[in-house]
C-alpha cells in the first residue's frame, strides 16, 4: 500500500527530481539489520555521513526530496553528520521482500471520513545549542510509532508535520495559507507566543489544539477548544494537599525553606501546603535551609515519625539533600533512632542510582505527571522497537519524549476519528508513562488533564503507584 494513501506528512517544500541512476550503491545499503517497517512500508535506517546532502542522498537512493522530508520533517532545517534518518525503499529497487502488513481489525465503532487529519507543529530546527531540539524529534518519532500501531488496528487518518521554529511567523504562514484549516486536531505550540496564536486560531475556526509541553497556559480559562495534557499546578497542589493531610496525619511535618540567597524561591507545593495547614489549624515546623541541614536535624522527633518536605530544588541540590537526610536516618553514632521519611518531586525519578536507593531507604513519596515502569513488558518492548526503528536509544531525559508522543497519539487519534460517544468501542494500547482524564475547570474553558501519579518508594524495594484525579 502506498505511503501517501494512509499517512501523509505534508511539508511545504520544493519537491526533488528523480534522476535515472544505477541502483547498485543504494542496494548495498539494504540488509536485514537496517530495514525497518512503518505503516506497512519498508525504510532503510541510515546514518548521515560527512559532506552528504539531502540532494546526494536522494540521488543515491532514488527517492524524491519530498518523500525523504515527509518521513524526516526535521531535515527541512538542514542535515547533520551522525543523524539517523529513514529512507523510503522504492518499489523498483532490488530490496528485501516487503514484510506483510498486519491484517486490519474490524472495528465496531463508526468511522468518520478517511481524510481526518492531525497536524504536528514542532521546532525541529538546528540551533546553536547542540541537541537542543532533539527532544521534539524524539516526540515526533514516538508519535509515529503510535500511528503505526493504530493503522494496524484499522484506523484511517492523515498526519501533517511542519517544522515551525520558536517564533510565530511559520505558524502564521500556515494559518494565512489555509493549510492549518485542513486539520481536525493540532498538536504543538512550545512557547507562549505560539500558544497564544494557536489559541486564537482554534477559537476562530473551532478546531482542537493539544498542548503537551506546558502546565501554565492562561488561554485555557476562556477557550473550550484547547487540551492541556499536563495537570495544572493549581489542581495538582490542591488535590495533593488533601491526600498529604490524610496520609501523614500524626507525623512531625518539617518544611524546608530556601535560604535568602538561594535563587530557588519557595513558591510551589510547600507554600501551598503551608496555607492549607494554616486553614485547617494543623501544626508543622518551618526550617530555613543551611549547608549541613542542622536545622532539620534539630527539628526531628523521637516519639513520632518525621516527614521532611523540601522546596523544589535543582538536581545537584537534591542529590546533596537526599544524601544528607539519609545520613541522619542511619547515623551509627546516634544514641536514639529517629524515623525519617521524605516527600519529593517528579524530577527525583531521574536521580542517580545511589541516591535513588536512598529514596527506598527513606520510604519516599513523590508526585508526578509522568511515571514509567521499565519492568513492564510493553515498556521494554517499546524501548526495543524504538531503538530498532530509529537506530538509537531514547534520550536520557525526564520525561521520555518518545513515550509522551506515543501516549498523546494513542489517546487523541481515535477520538479525532470517531464521532462523539462512539469511541467507547475502541480500546487502544495502554499508556506508557501518562494517563489522561480531561476536565474543564469552568464553562467555556479548555480541558486539562486532571490525572497524575503518587509514587511510593518502599523500604522492601517495591514501588507502589496510585493515580490521583
Amino acid at each position: 500500500m502506498h505511503l501517501k494513501r494512509f499517512f501523509t506528512l505534508a511539508i511545504c517544500l520544493m519537491s526533488g527530481i528523480l534522476l535515472p541512476l544505477s541502483t547498485s550503491s543504494a542496494a548495498m545499503e539494504v540488509n536485514e539489520s537496517n530495514v525497518v517497517e512503518l505503516f506497512g512500508k519498508d525504510y532503510i535506517r541510515y546514518e548521515v555521513k560527512k559532506q552528504e546532502t539531502i540532494f546526494s542522498i536522494c540521488r543515491r537512493f532514488q527517492v524524491l526530496e519530498e518523500e525523504l522530508l515527509a518521513i524526516n520533517p526535521f531535515l527541512s532545517e538542514g542535515l547533520k553528520k551522525g543523524q539517523t534518518i529513514l529512507i523510503p525503499i522504492r518499489q523498483q529497487a532490488n530490496k528485501l521482500d516487503t514484510i506483510a502488513s498486519k491484517p486490519a481489525t474490524e472495528l465496531k465503532a463508526k468511522q468518520m471520513e478517511s481524510n481526518t487529519t492531525m497536524t504536528v507543529l514542532l521546532p525541529f530546527e538546528v540551533t546553536t545549542q547542540a541537541g537542543a531540539n532533539d527532544r521534539y524529534v524524539e516526540f515526533y518519532q514516538g508519535l509515529l510509532l503510535a500511528a503505526d500501531t493504530l493503522k494496524s488496528l484499522g484506523l484511517s487518518f492523515t498526519i501533517q508535520t511542519h517544522s515551525v521554529g520558536e517564533g510565530t511567523s511559520r505558524i502564521q504562514e500556515l494559518i494565512d495559507s489555509g493549510v492549518l484549516n485542513r486539520s481536525d486536531y493540532v498538536v504543538g505550540g512550545t512557547h507562549p507566543d505560539q500558544i497564544r496564536l494557536l489559541s486564537a486560531w482554534a477559537m476562530l475556526n473551532q478546531k482542537n489544539v493539544v498542548l503537551p509541553f506546558s502546565s501554565r497556559i492562561p488561554e485555557m480559562d476562556s477557550n473550550p477548544w484547547l487540551f492541556q495534557t499536563n495537570t495544572t499546578h493549581a489542581h495538582m497542589y490542591e488535590r495533593l494537599s488533601e491526600e498529604f493531610i490524610r496520609q501523614y496525619s500524626g507525623y512531625n511535618i518539617i518544611l524546608l525553606k530556601a535560604s535568602t540567597n538561594n535563587p530557588s524561591a519557595d513558591q510551589t507545593f510547600t507554600s501551598h501546603l503551608r496555607k492549607k495547614f494554616t486553614q485547617k489549624g494543623l501544626s508543622y515546623v518551618d526550617v530555613l535551609e543551611n549547608e549541613d541541614l542542622s536545622g532539620v536535624e534539630a527539628a526531628l522527633h523521637e516519639d513520632v515519625p518525621n516527614l521532611v518536605v523540601p522546596y523544589q530544588m535543582s538536581m545537584s541540590e537534591t542529590i546533596r539533600f537526599v544524601a544528607t537526610i539519609n545520613s541522619m536516618a542511619n547515623n551509627p553514632l546516634a544514641t536514639t533512632t529517629k524515623k525519617i521519611q521524605l516527600f519529593g518531586y517528579p524530577e527525583w525519578q531521574a536521580l542517580p542510582k545511589r541516591q535513588l536507593q536512598y529514596l527506598y531507604d527513606l520510604n519516599t513519596l513523590i508526585f508526578s505527571n509522568f511515571y514509567a515502569d521499565f519492568q513492564r513488558f510493553d515498556l521494554r518492548a517499546f524501548q526495543l522497537n524504538y531503538t530498532k526503528q530509529f537506530g538509537r536509544d531514547m534520550l536520557n531525559t525526564f520525561p521520555k519524549y518518545a513515550m509522551m508522543g506515543y501516549d498523546i497519539a494513542n489517546w487523541f487519534i481515535p477520538r479525532m476519528i470517531f464521532e462523539r460517544g462512539q469511541n467507547a468501542y475502541f480500546k487502544g494500547p495502554k499508556y506508557l508513562q501518562q494517563v489522561f482524564h480531561f476536565k474543564s475547570l469552568q464553562s467555556g474553558g479548555g480541558a486539562f488533564n486532571q490525572s497524575f501519579f503518587l509514587i511510593q518508594y518502599k523500604q522492601d524495594l517495591r514501588v507502589e503507584v496510585s493515580e490521583l484525579r
